[in-house]
């Protein structure tokens, strides 16, 4: 039951990367049915261990708070407040009776923005996290699937300049468009944000590679891994996705701090070490803020403008979260709201999907009771990370400053409510806090 469990999320991951994101019916019921499997199958390997115990349910950090974000979307969805509908080129939406007291949300068709559809999207993430969280301290696994995550990026990044190269009108030449694809995605910066986590997976299943090594000729073999990171860096940078490159930036200054800790701790000690990182970060802070201001003054005034009004929707934000600050305004629903506010602002009568910050986003369409869920989650996954300090690698570090750089550029961004992404973004998050040393271990 157990490699079928794990089966099931290997299948999970090849699908999120290969399956158009899971934004369209077809591909989304694929990704979720799997990552659902998986999770039962976990739950049922776990149950039938005769040391499991209902006190490790606790320690799953995803399992219960995030439950609790779902429950919100599932009440979201029976409890609508508007339904809305295509027609005649148009989107159309108006208000029905719901009760007020109780977390509501928008009734659409699977093609219109709607409660149902992104709350089967996050179902999908949530199965997923909680699925593979249960198998986090089998270190064989966990070191399979970060190598099988990288290289099935890497061989996606090279799909996709294949594609461009060959000005490709479609997805895999086949699904037509009128968004801009890249890849095997609809959405290009989703695409990238997909990518650049392959990246640091790539730099963890490096240092694997490299810190299990003792021969000279296997550590010389582990700097293979540098092809995959080629082909993953170049994707980004031959993309129009502004944020991904400067992620990869980011995480780069990252990678060369934590090589500079790794190598100096033993020589002149930890509290050294660290003065002179921090000495490094202050210094190095007045010509990043030039180089990034340099890079914002050459953008095209298309790419400026993008930048404007992404701050003016973190104001518009604002004014939507006040709408329903305690449950929000429901999964997806962020538009909808916006259309009203957008008056106050310089959006004409243009939908905003999205605010376009996670943070944001979430607060808007899931409010207070959500927002606490998702920070709970985080504050049980920083309790285990701090719990397991000891037996943390390379690897793991190399997601962390991964998982740090994807969530700043989530800040600008909306690839956090993209399936695929999701389920990335939980794989890296899963995998900084496991056991990335050793073998297969039971318990969690």
């Amino acid at each position: 039951m157990q490699k079928l469990a794990q089966a099931l999320i290997l299948s999970a991951v090849f699908f999120a990367a290969w399956s158009t994101s899971g934004t369209r019916p077809i591909s989304g019921s694929v990704m979720l049915g799997i990552s659902a499997l998986a999770f039962i199958f976990s739950i049922l390997n776990w149950g039938f261990k005769e040391n499991s115990k209902l006190s490790d349910i606790a320690k799953n950090p995803f399992l219960l708070c995030g439950g609790i974000l779902v429950l919100l979307g599932i009440i979201q969805v029976l409890n609508p407040h508007t339904i809305a509908y295509d027609a005649d080129g148009y989107l159309h939406a108006r208000n029905v009776k719901f009760i007020k007291w109780l977390p509501s949300g928008i009734n659409a068709d699977a093609e219109v923005y709607g409660s149902a559809k992104a709350v089967a999207e996050l179902l999908t993430a949530y199965f997923f996290a909680s699925a593979l969280f249960f198998h986090s301290k089998n270190a064989k696994f966990c070191k399979f699937l970060i190598k099988f995550f990288a290289l099935n990026i890497a061989a996606m990044s090279i799909f996709a300049i294949a594609q461009k190269i060959l000005n490709a009108q479609a997805i895999y030449f086949f699904f037509s468009t009128d968004s801009q694809f890249y890849g095997p995605y609809y959405y290009s910066n989703a695409t990238c944000a997909a990518i650049f986590l392959g990246l640091c997976a790539t730099s963890a299943s490096f240092c694997i590679d490299f810190g299990a090594s003792k021969s000279f000729k296997k550590k010389a073999l582990s700097f293979l891994w540098i092809f995959p990171a080629a082909s993953q860096s170049a994707a980004i940078f031959v993309s129009t996705s502004v944020g991904a490159k400067m992620s990869v930036l980011i995480f780069s200054a990252l990678l060369f701090l934590l090589g500079m800790f790794y190598f100096l701790k033993n020589k002149i000690g930890k509290a050294k070490t660290l003065a002179a990182i921090f000495a490094i970060i202050a210094i190095s802070a007045i010509p990043a803020f030039y180089a990034a201001n340099c890079r914002y003054e050459n953008l095209s005034p298309t790419k400026k403008a993008s930048v404007i009004g992404r701050a003016e929707l973190a104001l518009l934000a604002k004014d939507v979260f006040w709408e329903a600050p305690i449950f929000g305004g429901g999964a997806d629903s962020f538009g909808y709201f916006a259309s009203r506010a957008a008056g106050k602002r310089t959006f004409g009568n243009k939908f905003a999907n999205s605010a376009h910050n996670s943070i944001l986003n979430y607060a808007c369409e899931y409010g207070a009771a959500g927002l606490a869920a998702i920070f709970t989650v985080f504050f049980l996954w920083a309790k285990r990370l701090f719990a397991r300090r000891k037996i943390l690698q390379a690897a793991n570090m190399a997601c962390l400053a991964g998982l740090f750089t994807s969530t700043f550029h989530s800040m600008f961004d909306i690839f956090l409510q993209i399936p695929s992404t999701m389920v990335f973004y939980a794989l890296i998050m899963t995998l900084s806090a496991s056991f990335l040393k050793g073998g297969a271990k039971d318990g969690l």
